[in-house]
């Protein structure tokens, strides 16, 4: 009996220690670690006059971030940086930011840079903000494993596979680009804001599986089917404008839509619209339509455009008694008076 509890006290002290060892390996791990960044900027600090002049200017750049320009203290300080905007800086050259491996948000939105190979060692960003500069290759961004939201406005990516990996991606935003594959997005099972705007995408089946998304924007594409979307049942605002669309029948099945965009295509009928009963927000402007009972049946509405389309009678709105603005200009009308109170509320 007590040969059993030497041994079982034995085997706590045992996973005592462990627990401790561990805790101090880790603690070592994180100071070496946050030690060679702080010594790998400070060489480039006191090098700076060797290196090429973007480089120099990104150096500058970051020791008035700490407003010091003495490189000791300027390491120090920027270890401590968890959160850095170089926006609007015209910075060209990351090479310096390769050391901050701390930073979990970084905003360099508005610059010239197209290489970003040396945010690879930034593993711990969580949201990176790319837009407005001249970025082709997005490789670096493959191990970016925290990574939860990424700005990417107008840019020159094509190719999203880098993004395959990233599972905990919650956010993406990639308009204006050159983007025609979503096929590297089909893996990203947490992403719930998606916006593709002004790119090359034809097929969105990628995003069938995706059930978390509860916003997408896609205008200015050449997208035609919207089948693959029939299935996002948490899905609340869709964003199609300017598209190739003519058959809205998939959305009926998408019952959570409260805020559907789908001018400036070739939609004209609506009845597949009609079952979307928690809609508040509905924009078919520039389109074909001429019959619009169907929407009488939505009663949730508030706002409704429907102007550019070929619509005769607006008597079957009058049921809509929640609509704050209804725009139908440039319709064939056979009569101006307001379908609902007040008449305001008409845009004529």
């Amino acid at each position: 009996m007590l040969q059993t509890k030497q041994s079982i006290l034995t085997l706590i002290a045992r996973f005592i220690v462990g627990v401790v060892l561990a805790l101090l390996i880790s603690q070592t791990w994180l100071k070496y670690s946050s030690s060679n960044a702080a010594t790998a900027f400070t060489q480039l600090c006191l090098q700076k006059q060797q290196l090429s002049e973007s480089s120099q200017y990104t150096v500058s750049l970051l020791l008035n971030q700490v407003q010091t320009t003495d490189c000791f203290v300027a390491s120090s300080q920027l270890a401590k940086v968890h959160e850095l905007d170089l926006s609007h800086t015209n910075i060209q050259d990351l090479t310096p930011l390769a050391s901050l491996n701390q930073l979990t948000k970084l905003y360099l939105a508005d610059n010239q840079i197209s290489d970003i190979t040396p945010l690879t060692a930034l593993t711990q960003l969580t949201t990176l903000e790319l837009s407005n500069n001249q970025i082709t290759d997005i490789s670096a961004l493959s191990e970016m494993k925290t990574l939860t939201t990424l700005w990417m406005w107008n840019n020159q990516v094509e190719d999203l596979t880098p993004l395959s990996s990233l599972a905990a991606l919650n956010r993406l935003y990639v308009p204006f680009n050159k983007i025609s594959d979503l096929t590297p997005l089909s893996s990203l099972k947490n992403i719930e804001v998606l916006i593709l705007d002004t790119n090359e995408v034809r097929d969105i089946s990628s995003l069938s599986n995706l059930d978390n998304l509860k916003g997408i924007s896609l205008i200015n594409n050449s997208i035609e089917n919207l089948e693959p979307l029939s299935n996002l049942t948490k899905l609340q605002t869709l964003i199609v404008s300017k598209n190739k669309i003519s058959n809205v029948s998939p959305l009926s099945q998408v019952s959570s839509l409260k805020n559907l965009i789908i001018d400036d295509n070739n939609v004209s009928n609506l009845q597949p619209l009609s079952l979307l009963k928690d809609i508040k927000l509905l924009y078919l402007h520039n389109n074909n339509i001429n019959d619009i009972q169907p929407l009488s049946h939505l009663q949730t509405l508030s706002e409704l455009k429907l102007q550019n389309n070929k619509i005769i009678d607006l008597s079957s709105l009058s049921s809509l008694k929640k609509l704050k603005v209804l725009n139908v200009a440039n319709n064939p009308l056979k009569s101006l008076i307001c379908p609902v109170e007040p008449s305001s509320v008409c845009e004529f």
